[in-house]
């Protein structure tokens, strides 16, 4: 259990879902997080053959979107005197 007292999710999706479901997160973040969670997954575990050109070309679009999300944690941490 989590400090939240929520199950400690067993995957990264698992942890997306979570944090939405704890209203961290909208669903639109959480869907643009969930396809950068399954991108990490296709280069880690080389599900498929990735072009660097098509990581490169959305890079700027996942740093938004992974900027938006800490900054969202870290305010729901602050709010909730969590320690990051």
């Amino acid at each position: 259990m989590s400090r939240l007292n929520v199950e400690t999710p067993e995957t990264y999706k698992g942890i997306v879902r979570k944090i939405k479901d704890v209203g961290i997160i909208d669903e639109i973040l959480e869907q643009k997080l969930q396809e950068i969670v399954g991108l990490r997954n296709i280069i880690v575990h080389m599900y498929a053959d990735v072009k660097a050109e098509v990581i490169y070309d959305n890079l700027e679009d996942i740093a938004k979107t992974l900027k938006e999300a800490a900054r969202k944690l870290l305010k729901y941490s602050e709010e909730r005197n969590i320690d990051p």
